[in-house]
């Protein structure tokens, strides 16, 4: 099995996005936290 860890920044979506996409979260990827390994 693989591992992979990433970070993402969480924001409130705005009222128009909201309405538009349904979503209560925006995350916008900031890397990996820990590169994809392998045993």
């Amino acid at each position: 099995a693989h591992v992979r860890a990433r970070v993402y920044r969480y924001r409130y979506t705005t009222r128009h996005e909201r309405h538009t996409t349904g979503a209560w979260w925006h995350r916008t990827p900031l890397g990996d936290h820990l590169p994809p390994s392998a045993p």
